[in-house]
């Protein structure tokens, strides 16, 4: 029996290592190319085909409004202990089934934060992007945070199977989450994996807020049961009151 114990644990170790690490760091990743697309920042690789790419945003970025959005974005601070921050990984190309046109819109200031880990797998990151004025930053959110990019990337999640892990289902769902800033709203991607014999759920949840001029997004990952709701509630809040109201 104890043998059957032992080798249950391997597996989920190596589930854990193979599976939903890569499966959800590299979704995470995707989430953060696709949305700094609405910060001003370009996505990697891809089709050569314009019509598949997004269009981004027009950047005058100023040291004021720069120095705001590192402030607004997750720190190691912000965590418990245990936690560690590592480089973030771009590591794939924009879906093309999200073509999102910022064009119109001029970020002054941008960041994004380092990628924060606790154990194997559990992750959170965040962006934040501050707009010439508000009715900027409120057109930016309109665009981004809706379902139709929370059902983009579960579609195109599943066409992502390594032969580590196959990736065999995914869903979406709004969330419900407080009122932060003058607006928010929260998405969650489910992925189903198959890995070493076992079949985790990889959770991902996607918050956005808006305050005045300013967009931030916060990713965050777990596998076998969705991020911690406590722990997710109180980064964002402490992100939100960081974000200028001016």
């Amino acid at each position: 029996m104890l043998e059957g114990l032992e080798s249950s644990a391997y597996r989920v170790g190596v589930s854990l290592n193979k599976g939903g690490a890569m499966a959800g760091l590299i979704l995470a990743r995707v989430l953060v190319l696709i949305l700094l697309v609405g910060l001003g920042t370009g996505c990697g690789g891809g089709s050569s085909s314009n019509e598949s790419r997004s269009t981004t945003s027009q950047t005058k970025i100023n040291t004021r409004d720069k120095a705001a959005a590192q402030r607004i974005v997750l720190h190691l601070s912000d965590f418990p202990t245990g936690w560690r921050a590592q480089p973030s990984k771009n590591e794939s190309d924009e879906p093309k089934c999200f073509k999102l046109d910022v064009s119109d819109l001029t970020v002054t200031g941008k960041a994004s934060s380092r990628d924060f880990v606790n154990g194997q797998v559990t992750t959170a990151t965040s962006a934040a992007g501050l707009y010439e004025d508000e009715q900027q930053a409120h057109d930016a959110y309109q665009r981004i945070a809706n379902e139709k990019l929370a059902k983009c990337i579960s579609d195109w999640v599943r066409t992502q199977s390594t032969s580590d892990a196959k990736i065999t289902d995914s869903s979406f769902g709004k969330l419900g989450f407080p009122k932060l800033g003058d607006q928010s709203s929260a998405y969650q991607i489910a992925m189903t994996l198959e890995a070493q014999g076992l079949t985790p759920t990889a959770y991902v949840d996607l918050v956005f807020i808006r305050e005045t001029r300013a967009l931030t997004f916060l990713v965050f990952l777990d596998l076998f049961s969705p991020f911690d709701e406590q722990l997710k509630e109180d980064l964002a809040r402490k992100v939100a009151s960081r974000m200028p109201t001016t």
